[in-house]
């Protein structure tokens, strides 16, 4: 998405028909490979009141 976005930025322009199937075969091959790491889960149940936060989460399990 950040890709397509960047080349209409740069042409000024809209691409009429998005082309993301290499972006899509290359998440793929990432998400199969050993460098792959799962996505932490956020820990939204310790918010603090009063404490302006908003946007900003700790990982689960982070101190």
């Amino acid at each position: 998405a950040m890709a397509h976005y960047k080349s209409e930025k740069r042409t000024m322009r809209p691409i009429p028909v998005p082309k993301i199937d290499e972006a899509v075969n290359v998440l793929i091959e990432h998400l199969e490979s050993d460098r792959a790491r799962p996505i932490p889960e956020l820990l939204y149940s310790k918010k603090k009141e009063g404490k302006k936060i908003a946007g900003i989460m700790k990982p689960l399990g982070s101190n």
